[in-house]
């Protein structure tokens, strides 16, 4: 038995009362539902785990939406990890500097 809803019907109607899921809608993209509660969220890997982090409540927040604020995510996580690596050579040219 399906008990799926349409995702057009996801703002009108809230979800079947059921435990937790989470359904991929895009590249690192979720939806989550718990209870009678949804909301989009984002999972990524920084640092060899898994993170997750919400984008909105889906009353409040369109795909649209959580998709634009996905990609600005994307941007900063992706800016803090040159920001790390940039950092990590900095240490290893220095170590290399002062054994020399």
């Amino acid at each position: 038995m399906d008990t799926a809803l349409p995702l057009e019907k996801l703002w009108s109607e809230p979800p079947p009362a059921v435990g937790k899921s989470v359904v991929r809608i895009d590249d690192g993209l979720y939806l989550q539902t718990k209870g009678r509660s949804s909301a989009w969220v984002h999972r990524y890997m920084l640092d060899g785990k898994a993170r997750w982090s919400g984008l909105g409540s889906v009353r409040t927040t369109t795909l649209d939406q959580a998709k634009t604020k996905l990609a600005a995510q994307r941007r900063l996580i992706d800016a803090a990890r040159q920001g790390v690596q940039a950092a990590r050579l900095k240490r290893r040219l220095r170590d290399v500097v002062v054994a020399a």
